[in-house]
C-alpha cells in the first residue's frame, strides 16, 4: 500500500513538472483547446513572473532597525 501511494505521488509530481516546466506554452494551449478548456492569455512581457507582481511598485522606503545587543550575565 505504501509503495502504491509513493508511486502515485511521484507520478503526480512528474506530471506537474512536465506540464509547468518542460512543455512549451504553445503546446499547452493546444492541449487545453483539444480538451475543450480555455487557455489563459499569454503574459504581456513573455515571462511567467511579472504577471504576479503589480506593474507600478512603490520606491523602497527607509526602514528603521532597532539593534539591541543581548546582555550576558
Amino acid at each position: 500500500m505504501q509503495q502504491l501511494l509513493t508511486l502515485i505521488i511521484v507520478a503526480a509530481c512528474a506530471a506537474y513538472a512536465a506540464w509547468t516546466l518542460l512543455l512549451p506554452a504553445a503546446l499547452r494551449r493546444r492541449i487545453l483547446q483539444a480538451l475543450g478548456r480555455q487557455a489563459p492569455p499569454p503574459p504581456a512581457c513573455g515571462c511567467d513572473g511579472c504577471d504576479r507582481h503589480p506593474a507600478a511598485t512603490r520606491p523602497a522606503q527607509d526602514q528603521v532597525v532597532h539593534w539591541m545587543p543581548r546582555r550576558r550575565g
